[in-house]
């Protein structure tokens, strides 16, 4: 090809807008709901910072009226394409990365977005991309200069979709409520009694630097009533709640299931240790005795399950290979020009910009293969708002509620369960009658029994590097705990013994214990303290947490060597004295909590628990009238950061190319006939997640993309 990228591409408009004219009978008795249009020139405009890409064309919602607009809302795009009029290996990469940066950053943009779906050319060949939160798939490219069937089926596919089986969640609805954007879910409980909730503001709802995930948002909500005024903006809301939309593997238990079952074994529970601290043992023994344990986790209103992803295809095959990227950062000015006018999700929580529940635990420590397992929405309903420890700007009330956190993981552990998953994120802090704060755990769908077997020890889930247990994130023990039975000293030679085999035995990664939850809550204690705007302490807490499949070699050093000052030398001098000690204490106890001379769980539980209550004291006296002020947390080196999208060079015309103004994709309809996230530094992690389909008709590849959603 040697006529022009964009003008050669244009045509592909004109060929896809015939099938719209094509025989009824031929279409079948669907509408057409759905139109092609070519847009290389549109600038683009989203919700959230990052869309600074643009695409060569996109389908959006069927509109008869046009108009040369040059910018364009990503919430009307519902298939994205990519393309190259050259096939040099360079192109073909540029193409890849280009479409799955902007496929991430439209997932992560959107909250109605279950699923999407992109197209890439270079030269003749077309490929077609699935993408959603259990995986991503692409599929052998075709000629379709030459494979006219496979190319009409593909877009008569597309044309005649559905805004669900394109992606789009119909129990969440886009509005316009007060001058902002808001939206409306619509929640399914168990017993198919279904209750509305229109979005206020976001808590929770940071970038997701992998497309597959949990993806969890987290907004404050009020729920509406069965019937809707004419004018939104003058409905009466009832109360004030917090919703949490998050995608779990599909028929695993829910936050809800969990919690119950705690809450089961919790209230039989009638084998009250005697702990080392007496405080401690007053604390559990009132918490048992009247019930008062389900104080120490955020409670549920109400709850209910949505649709499912796909599953993988039986005949596809993981390709690491498929992506590669070298971009550049985004720098703020360019946040601000792309972003849509009246969105309620532009400000980013104050303390993380991406989501560190992202990235997976390290690989290739002999842990299971992944498994890309179908996903399924989950949300439910807190009693309560909140705010989480990671956003609070008050540092006495982050330290009591880290003491009350602490009181929570001790109750698991009373009953065999393991949190997995703490940080200070699903630390709660809510404020109750008085001002009074008190810290509440969440976020127990990870929650599980302890087991030691191969089959339920072992954690090969996605977690924060931020405040992950040192051996889980390095994946090796820190004290290899050796095989067979240990020598009696006064005669060695009495106990059978079995000589090396020869054989090499690959350790796997640990077994999560409970004491590793106990340390993400010293991880997050230190976090907290470096946190404090203090020069020497930012320079620190940059090094030690990063977003990594390995902890740093700085993070290593501080918590391997108990010898090291690091920490302690970096402390704000203002809370030193009251600081130094009591986490030394936690460092110390943890370490040796490790080694294969056991410590009992209770002695350790008990040390942590007296050295944060002093430090809750010293909040409370010393520290009370001293003003505390916290560093702002950009994303810390070794982070894959926010980029702008790169494009291959374009002129400056006249735009004739942009979108109708009549498309509106911003409420579809079933009924109705009418990164950039940004490219990140590394794209590997999706790279790993996708999955290639290799050797497959794409002419049998596109029925899938008209299969009824949830199957």
């Amino acid at each position: 090809m040697h006529a022009i990228e964009p003008k050669v591409f244009k045509n592909l408009e004109e060929i896809i807008q015939v099938l719209n004219r094509v025989d009824r009978e031929r279409l079948g008795e669907r509408p057409v709901r759905f139109q092609y249009f070519d847009c290389p020139y549109s600038n683009l405009k989203g919700e959230t910072p990052g869309a600074t890409f643009k695409v060569d064309a996109y389908l959006g919602p069927k509109s008869l009226s046009s108009s040369g607009s040059t910018s364009l809302e990503t919430s009307k795009m519902a298939v994205i394409a990519e393309y190259k009029k050259n096939k040099s290996s360079n192109n073909i990469e540029e193409n890849r990365s280009q479409l799955v940066s902007a496929a991430s950053y439209l997932m992560n943009d959107d909250p109605r977005r279950m699923w999407m779906y992109g197209i890439t050319i270079e030269d003749d060949e077309m490929s077609l991309w699935y993408f959603s939160r259990s995986h991503s798939v692409k599929s052998e490219p075709f000629d379709f200069t030459t494979d006219i069937g496979t190319f009409a089926r593909v877009f008569i596919t597309f044309l005649l979709a559905t805004p669900t089986e394109m992606g789009f969640d119909p129990t969440v609805e886009r509005v316009t409520y007060k001058d902002k954007i808001q939206y409306i879910y619509t929640i399914k409980n168990a017993k198919g009694q279904a209750r509305r909730f229109l979005t206020l503001n976001p808590i929770h709802n940071p970038r997701s630097l992998c497309i597959t995930g949990r993806k969890t948002r987290v907004w404050r909500v009020t729920e509406l009533p069965k019937r809707l005024p004419k004018d939104l903006d003058t409905v009466e809301g009832r109360g004030d709640y917090a919703l949490k939309d998050v995608w779990l593997n599909e028929g695993s238990p829910t936050e809800h299931d969990n919690l119950q079952e705690v809450f089961r074994k919790l209230e039989g529970f009638e084998d009250y240790p005697e702990w080392p601290a007496e405080p401690l043992s007053q604390l559990f023994r009132s918490a048992l005795q009247n019930k008062q344990y389900k104080n120490y986790f955020m409670e549920i209103e109400y709850d209910g399950r949505g649709f499912s992803t796909k599953g993988v295809p039986d005949d596809a095959t993981t390709d690491p290979s498929v992506l590669a990227s070298d971009v550049r950062p985004m720098t703020e000015s360019e946040k601000d020009k792309h972003i849509v006018k009246g969105s309620s999700q532009s400000t980013p929580a104050p303390s993380f910009t991406t989501d560190p529940q992202s990235h997976q635990s390290p690989r290739g420590s002999g842990g299971p293969p992944r498994k890309f397992e179908v996903k399924r929405q989950y949300r439910l309903i807190y009693k309560e708002v909140g705010t989480a420890l990671h956003s609070s700007p008050d540092f006495s009330s982050t330290i009591s509620g880290l003491r009350d956190a602490l009181l929570a993981v001790v109750l698991l552990a009373l009953v065999n369960w393991v949190h997995r998953d703490i940080s200070a994120q699903n630390i709660i802090l809510v404020e109750q009658e008085a001002g009074h704060v008190v810290g509440k755990l969440s976020d127990l769908e990870f929650a599980k029994e302890y087991s030691e077997s191969p089959e339920g020890g072992h954690d090969p889930k996605t977690g924060s590097p931020y405040f992950m247990p040192f051996e889980l994130h390095n994946g090796h023990l820190l004290y290899p705990q050796p095989s067979g039975t240990a020598y009696d000293p006064r005669n060695p030679f009495s106990a059978p013994t079995r000589k090396p085999s020869g054989t090499t035995r690959t350790q796997g990664p640990p077994f999560y214990r409970y004491e590793y939850d106990l340390e993400s809550l010293y991880w997050i204690l230190v976090w907290l303290v470096l946190r404090i705007k203090h020069a020497p302490s930012n320079r620190l807490l940059f090094e030690i947490f990063r977003f990594g499949d390995q902890p740093s070699r700085l993070r290593r050093q501080v918590f391997v060597n108990m010898e090291d000052t690091q920490i302690y030398d970096a402390m704000d001098p203002v809370i030193k004295t009251g600081f130094e000690d009591p986490i030394h204490i936690i460092h110390g106890q943890l370490l040796r909590s490790y080694n294969p001379q056991t410590i009992p769980y209770e002695h350790t539980a008990s040390v942590v628990y007296m050295a944060i209550d002093k430090l809750v004291v010293a909040t409370q006296t010393s520290l009370k009238n001293v003003k505390i002020a916290f560093a702002d947390m950009p994303q810390p080196s070794g982070e894959p950061s926010m980029q702008a999208g790169m494009k291959r060079p374009r002129p400056a015309p006249n735009d004739d190319n942009g979108p109708p103004s009549g498309v509106n994709v911003d409420k579809p309809s079933d009924e109705d006939s009418d990164v950039d996230e940004a490219q990140v530094k590394k794209i590997r992690p999706e790279a790993e997640e996708l999955a290639i389909n290799r050797g497959r008709n794409p002419a049998h590849y596109d029925h899938r993309v008209n299969r009824r959603v949830g199957n």
